[in-house]
């Protein structure tokens, strides 16, 4: 009998062939996490251990100050010349007060206690400590010596001429002069 390719074909109905037809294949595909910046690559173990970096950098940080905190001694101001003999040092006077002269290590006197405040035009806390100096010069109980520090001379005498120091001040001309007093705001005892 001959077939005009109506009804069964070889194989199967013509059903069967219209169903395979349209199925789609399933697999069960596993991925590994997307980075939602990354389109769809997975993510690399070295690029989620670049998320937590930050993370362990500021825990470290906490802990470092934690430990600093809890074992610092927040009274003791960390200076090299604490207990120290005062350094070798001469300073001219500050522009506009040439009659004070200038001042020395000697101008100390060895054994006898001074106070050397160092002080700048620009200094929030020389203008707060301005006050309790003045009251200490005008006692006469202790010698007050200012040491102008990284000014200019104009600005310098300006800061003086205003503030009415009753001391004698001097400025450092150079980088010698500057590390002979040091940037501590605690002075050595002499020597």
């Amino acid at each position: 009998a001959l077939s005009l390719g109506r009804g069964r074909r070889r194989g199967g109905s013509t059903r069967d062939t219209e169903d395979r037809a349209t199925q789609v294949p399933t697999q069960t595909v596993t991925q590994a996490p997307l980075d939602e910046h990354a389109g769809d690559k997975p993510v690399s173990p070295a690029r989620r251990l670049r998320y937590l970096v930050p993370v362990f950098l500021f825990v470290a940080l906490a802990a470092a100050l934690g430990v600093q905190l809890l074992t610092g001694e927040p009274g003791k101001v960390p200076s090299a010349l604490i207990d120290k003999p005062v350094p070798e040092f001469s300073l001219p006077p500050v522009q506009g007060f040439e009659e004070a002269g200038g001042f020395a290590t000697a101008d100390l006197g060895k054994g006898k206690i001074a106070l050397v405040n160092i002080f700048a035009s620009w200094c929030g806390p020389c203008r707060v400590e301005h006050p309790l100096l003045m009251a200490l010069a005008e006692a006469g109980t202790v010698p007050l010596y200012g040491i102008n520090y990284k000014d200019t001379p104009d600005d310098a005498e300006r800061w003086l001429a205003a503030s009415a120091i009753p001391t004698r001040s001097w400025a450092p001309t150079s980088t010698a002069g500057r590390e002979s007093t040091g940037a501590s705001t605690a002075c050595p005892r002499p020597s």
